[in-house]
């Protein structure tokens, strides 16, 4: 399970990841990261497939994409179907060049997953809602979890350490239930 924390601040313009976490499933392990970057370092450190989750990835996996399009320069993982490449096919994960992605977005807006292949591994980033369907709002509810990480952040009460712990201690509760 992964999560990012996004700036939320009064009169914000841009929304950017300050903080990254992901916790593999059965454990209590939470790695913590302070960039997008630091995660997908992690991802490929591994060095082996990866299925990662992402609760409501519509949010989460735009940041993604733009940091393999813009920040990694990776390119899109298919063939086109017409000379303007307005019709193209994705192509397998088996067919695919190392440093490219695909993603599966429905014409409604649907966000399904995130498939990247690098150093001739595949990972899989996937939205958790379509397990869950259901917001953080309830999860933070149906946790008894008192106060969300974004209202601790707003009110900066905390030291940056202790609010980072706070966060991903409710993450890890998110993920329990």
């Amino acid at each position: 399970m992964c999560d990012f924390e996004t700036t939320v601040y009064k009169g914000q313009v841009n929304t950017e990841v300050w903080a990254s976490a992901s916790v593999e499933l059965f454990t209590e392990d939470v790695n913590i990261f302070h960039s997008i970057e630091e995660q997908f370092d992690y991802f490929k450190s591994l060095n082996t497939n990866i299925c990662a989750y992402y609760h409501n990835l519509k949010f989460d996996g735009s940041f993604w994409l733009s940091y393999l399009l813009v920040d990694l320069n990776f390119k899109q993982a298919y063939t086109p179907l017409n000379e303007q490449e307005t019709e193209v096919e994705w192509l397998k994960e088996k067919e695919m060049q190392n440093n490219t992605f695909k993603y599966s977005i429905s014409d409604k807006g649907q966000w399904y997953s995130i498939i990247i292949k690098v150093n001739n591994h595949i990972i899989e980033i996937r939205d958790s809602l379509k397990l869950l369907p259901f917001s953080v709002k309830r999860q933070k509810k149906n946790s008894n979890c008192a106060r969300s990480s974004s209202d601790v952040y707003q009110k900066r009460k905390w030291t940056f350490g202790r609010y980072i712990f706070f966060c991903f201690s409710v993450f890890r509760i998110r993920w329990r239930n």
